[in-house]
């Protein structure tokens, strides 16, 4: 039931957002951190999202929105001043959205993601979820999400390498032991990659071809 719940905030939470259309240059995937412990959030967790937007930059901007403290638990991509076009302040941002990708099959772009909670947080394992409004996510798009790892000391929940598979979901999700500290960077890791794939209609064209060709060298035998 918790899950249910957890889903369709992540699911309003990706209505809210502006970027999330159906469309190629203008996407996002939702997520939501929390301490797994009550049905209601509080104290709050933290809501944000990655994606791209055509009035986006790689670097910073006004879409970018920084992690705040206060809540329960954290996630968050990490930046610095001054490196890779990034004019934005140093620190954790719960919303990072990009430029578009060009639509040609086999660019990507990825996001590595920080979770932690808080320090002063109650014993409970804390939760992420991801999620996809209908239409939110072109579907020329593959969508992974990887653990790059876990904190030290950490046992139980996933192992690292534990891949989920977006794309084929309108979401997922997992809990994982809490871990409280300051500096997110000694959080749990994941990596959320996007990758443009053929859409099914250039697929069934190139799968056709494939065929005529096949009968023709077939009929010169």
């Amino acid at each position: 039931m918790k899950s249910l719940y957890v889903f369709s905030l992540v699911i309003l939470l990706l209505s809210q957002m502006s970027m999330a259309r159906a469309d190629a240059t203008k996407w996002a995937w939702a997520c939501v951190a929390h301490l797994n412990n009550t049905h209601q959030l509080d104290p709050p967790g933290c809501g944000g999202g990655c994606g791209v937007n055509p009035a986006a930059s790689d670097g910073y901007d006004s879409l970018d929105q920084m992690t705040t403290t206060g809540g329960s638990a954290y996630f968050g991509t990490y930046h610095v001043n001054g490196e890779d076009n990034w004019q934005g302040l140093t620190g954790y941002y719960r919303e990072d959205i990009r430029a578009p990708l060009s639509l040609e099959p086999g660019q990507s772009l990825s996001w590595r993601i920080y979770v932690w909670a808080d320090p002063s947080a109650v014993p409970a394992a804390t939760s992420i979820r991801f999620g996809s409004g209908p239409g939110s996510s072109p579907p020329q798009l593959d969508v992974w999400l990887t653990m790059v790892s876990k904190p030290s000391g950490v046992s139980g929940g996933p192992a690292v390498g534990t891949r989920w598979h977006l794309s084929e979901t309108l979401g997922a999700g997992t809990d994982l032991p809490i871990y409280r500290t300051t500096e997110g960077s000694s959080g749990y890791v994941f990596d959320l990659t996007a990758t443009v794939i053929p859409e099914p209609s250039t697929l069934a064209a190139l799968l056709a071809g494939l065929g005529g060709f096949g009968a023709v060298i077939r009929r010169r035998r």
